[in-house]
């Protein structure tokens, strides 16, 4: 399934306290990878902690999760990105909203 066009859609991006907490750099970095491989098919990301050079994603629950290295040297405990889908009326597809979080692992 290609990306989401966030342009056409009415879509919220939230971070927890614990995710705003890290550098600003961090965060950037973090969404710029998530908002790019986040779909709806694969509508949960884990950044794992990994060494540096590590650059195996692998896919898990039949595409719907994607773990995702990231250098441990800058990101100390995973992180979830989740995808929610709140639909209206399923049948006119129309107000389809989608909920984007950002969150530390210990947050979900």
């Amino acid at each position: 399934m290609k990306n989401l066009n966030f342009d056409e859609l009415t879509s919220t991006i939230v971070k927890t306290i614990g995710f705003a907490d890290l550098t600003d750099t961090l965060q950037d970095e973090i969404m710029r990878i998530g908002l790019s491989k986040i779909t709806q098919a694969t509508d949960f990301l884990v950044f794992v902690p990994s060494p540096k050079g590590v650059k195996n994603e692998i896919y898990e629950d039949e595409g719907k999760t994607l773990k995702i290295p990231f250098n441990a040297e800058e990101l100390k405990e995973k992180v979830y990105v989740k995808l929610d889908d709140y639909k209206g009326n399923e049948q006119e597809n129309f107000n389809k909203r989608f909920v984007i979080t950002f969150m530390l692992a210990n947050e979900y």
